[in-house]
């Protein structure tokens, strides 16, 4: 059993990186310009500002998921690794939240100020 969960252990972190080479691909084309630009208003600036930060978010939380799903599977009998893992997945979904909540928050604010 414990060789079947080692080698279900390589095929996930196998294919975590195989994925995760693939959004970085796809994250190369992401061009991370100058937020202020040419003709900047508050609200570009905002908009520019919050893209930025769940363009960076995303993989971030990806890395986080991938490095909790790895502490459960090598965590077995240890409850501290496994409390080690519940608490890296809590404080990534918690991160992840908190980022995509500005984002409509700032989209919120910035429709009712245009009277939408």
């Amino acid at each position: 059993m414990k060789i079947v969960l080692q080698n279900f252990g390589m095929i996930c972190v196998a294919t975590m990186f195989t994925l995760f080479a693939v959004f970085i691909g796809e994250a190369t084309a992401i061009e991370i310009g100058n937020p202020l630009g040419r003709g900047a208003t508050f609200q570009t600036i905002i908009k520019n500002v919050t893209q930025w930060a769940i363009a960076i978010a995303v993989p971030l939380t990806t890395l986080m998921v991938v490095i909790a799903g790895y502490l459960y599977l090598t965590g077995g009998a240890k409850p501290e690794q496994i409390k080690k893992a519940n608490q890296a997945l809590t404080w990534a979904a918690i991160g992840f939240i908190i980022i995509l909540a500005s984002a409509s928050a700032a989209t919120l604010i910035r429709r009712i100020l245009e009277g939408r």
